[in-house]
């Protein structure tokens, strides 16, 4: 009887330490699987004019004087702020909010300050707002929306 009960822990032990393995690997924070369903980039709201930058630069002239330094490289820039208007449908989550747009819904990540705003949001209250798109590391073409502003938009007059 006492292999049986041995046998028995045994069973017990592996099946607990697969369990947690399975609870850790879902709980890792790596999206890999989730990759593929971000929303496609959204396009420009309310386009706004702006001096984009040549692809390649041209490289400096040399200089006459050589204690100048070199220019340094060009720092990335602040993601450009958008604007958009539509409709609140509602929070995906406690960071993530829904909003129709030309009857199109899109998820926006709440950024800082903007939290307090979207849970005094009803669905189907018309919203004003500006965002940004921001690279969503391991695929290039995904952009994450992340609201810098938002508020609650006054119905059109009649």
């Amino acid at each position: 009887m006492n292999k049986r009960t041995s046998r028995s822990k045994t069973r017990l032990l592996s099946l607990s330490g697969a369990v947690l393995l399975l609870a850790l690997a879902g709980c890792s924070g790596s999206n890999e699987s989730l990759q593929g369903a971000s929303p496609s980039p959204l396009p420009s709201v309310s386009p706004s004019p702006s001096a984009a930058p040549s692809p390649s630069p041209s490289p400096p002239a040399p200089s006459a004087s050589p204690s100048e330094e070199p220019a340094p490289s060009a720092a990335p820039s602040e993601p450009e702020a958008k604007k958009g208007e539509g409709k609140f449908s509602g929070l995906a989550d406690s960071h993530t909010i829904e909003i129709e747009m030309d009857g199109r819904h899109e998820s926006f990540q709440l950024g800082e300050g903007t939290a307090e705003a979207a849970f005094e949001l009803e669905p189907g209250d018309l919203v004003s707002f500006e965002y940004t798109e921001q690279p969503v590391e391991g695929d290039p073409q995904a952009k994450q929306l992340m609201l810098t502003s938002l508020a609650k938009a006054e119905p059109p007059a009649s």
